[in-house]
C-alpha cells in the first residue's frame, strides 16, 4: 500500500483502483468479521450472493501490491519513506488504543499496551510488517529483477505462480506462502507489479475482462462445487475455500485483470477526479484504523450479534457498513495529515 510514490504523473486509473481496492478490503472485513460468512444458509439465494461478493472483493490486497511494484520497480528508495510508514503506522496504534482507555471502551492488558506501541514488531497489522520488510528489500529485488530478460523474467513468473498459487494449495505441499499472508507472496505480487511496468501493452481490454470474470467464476464455482460434495465425502469441506486466498491462482489472475483494466485510463482533470487524486492516498490510513485489532473487535463485534446473515437486508448493510467506515476513516486520515503539516510548518519556522 504505497502512498509513499515517486513524485511522477500519477495515473488516475491507477488512484482510482487504489480507491476501488480498499472499498472492496473493507467490504471483505464486513463479510468476515461480522460472521456473515460462516452464518449464511449454504445453497441459499443470499448463500450465493455473498460468496460471490467475498470473490470480488478478495482481490484488493494483491491490487495494492501490484501498484507497488508497477511504480517501486522504476522508483528510488528512501528511508525518509520507511520511517514515515513505520510512524503513519505507530501513529494509529497508539493513539486507537488511548482512546479506547481514556473512553473506557474495554480493558487492556500489558501485553496488548506493549504491542500497540510496537505494531510493526508485533505484526499487529501483518501486512504493514510485511510490506515494510518488502520496500526495503525492493531496491535488491530490482536489481535482480531489471537483470532479467524478458524471457527470463516470464519464467521466473511461471515458477513462482506454480509453486505458490498451484502447487501450495494441495494437502501437505507447504512452501510457506501461508494463503498470501507472508512476505513471500507480497515478493511475488511485487514482481508481477514490476513487470507489467517494464513489458506490458496497452489495450486488450477484452482479454482482461474475459480474464476476470473466468476468475471470478472460478473461485465461486469451486466453493459451492467441492460445498456440494462434503455433503458425500466427509471431510472436503475443509477444502471449500482453497481457491479463497490471496496467493489463489484466480484471486491473483483477477488482481492482474482489474489492474490491466484501470492503469491505461487516461487523465482528464475534471472536478471528479481531482477529488480522487485527494482521497486516494488517504486509503492507507483506511486500512490502519479499520484494521486495527482494539476498535476493529469492538465495531464489527457490535454488527456481529445484530445482523441476520440470511436476510436480504444483509447486503443494505454489507453496503451502508462499507460506505461509512470507508468515509469516516477517509475524513480522520485527512485531519490527520492536516496536523503533521501544521507541525512540520511550525518547526519550520523555529
Amino acid at each position: 500500500m504505497n502512498r509513499y510514490r515517486q513524485h511522477e504523473k500519477r495515473k488516475i486509473g491507477v488512484e482510482y483502483l487504489r480507491i476501488v481496492s480498499m472499498l472492496l478490503i473493507v467490504a471483505n472485513h464486513f463479510l468476515l468479521f461480522t460472521g456473515v460468512l460462516d452464518n449464511v444458509k449454504p445453497f441459499t439465494i443470499s448463500y450465493y450472493i455473498v460468496w460471490l461478493l467475498e470473490a470480488i472483493g478478495y482481490v484488493g490486497v494483491d491490487c495494492y501490491v501490484l501498484i507497488s511494484g508497477y511504480f517501486l520497480i522504476q522508483s528510488k528508495f528512501s528511508w525518509k519513506k520507511v520511517l514515515g510508514l513505520i510512524g503513519e503506522v505507530w501513529f494509529y496504534s497508539v493513539v486507537i488504543l488511548v482512546c479506547l482507555i481514556v473512553t473506557k471502551q474495554g480493558i487492556y492488558s500489558s501485553a496488548q499496551i506493549l504491542n500497540a506501541f510496537l505494531p510493526v514488531s508485533t505484526r499487529q497489522y501483518w501486512f504493514m510488517t510485511d510490506y515494510i520488510i518488502l520496500y526495503i528489500l525492493s531496491p535488491f529485488i530490482n536489481i535482480g529483477l531489471q537483470n532479467l530478460d524478458q524471457k527470463q523474467f516470464k519464467k521466473l513468473l511461471l515458477i513462482l505462480l506454480i509453486l505458490f498459487s498451484i502447487w501450495d494449495i494441495f494437502p501437505g505441499q507447504q512452501t510457506g506462502v501461508q494463503r498470501g499472508y507472508s512476505l513471500y507472496w507480497l515478493i511475488v505480487v511485487y514482481s508481477i507489479g514490476a513487470y507489467i511496468r517494464l513489458y506490458s501493452r496497452e489495450g486488450q481490454a477484452r482479454i482482461w475482462k474475459i480474464l476476470y470474470i473466468v476468475c471470478i467464476v472460478g473461485m465461486l464455482g469451486s466453493k459451492v462445487i467441492i460445498s456440494a460434495c462434503a455433503r458425500i465425502v466427509p471431510g472436503v469441506e475443509s477444502y471449500s475455500e482453497i481457491f479463497y486466498s490471496h496467493s489463489s491462482i484466480f484471486v491473483i489472475g483477477s488482481a492482474v485483470a482489474l489492474f490491466m483494466l484501470f492503469k491505461d485510463k487516461q487523465n482528464r482533470d475534471t472536478r471528479f477526479e481531482k477529488w480522487i487524486l485527494k482521497i486516494s492516498p488517504l486509503t492507507f490510513g483506511v486500512y490502519l484504523i479499520h484494521m486495527n485489532a482494539n476498535l476493529a473487535k469492538i465495531y464489527w463485534g457490535q454488527l456481529k450479534y445484530s445482523l441476520d446473515a440470511n436476510s436480504y437486508g444483509i447486503f443494505l448493510w454489507y453496503i451502508v457498513s462499507t460506505v461509512i467506515v470507508f468515509g469516516i476513516s477517509t475524513i480522520i486520515d485527512q485531519i490527520r495529515n492536516i496536523g503533521v503539516k501544521q507541525i512540520k510548518n511550525i518547526f519550520m519556522r523555529k
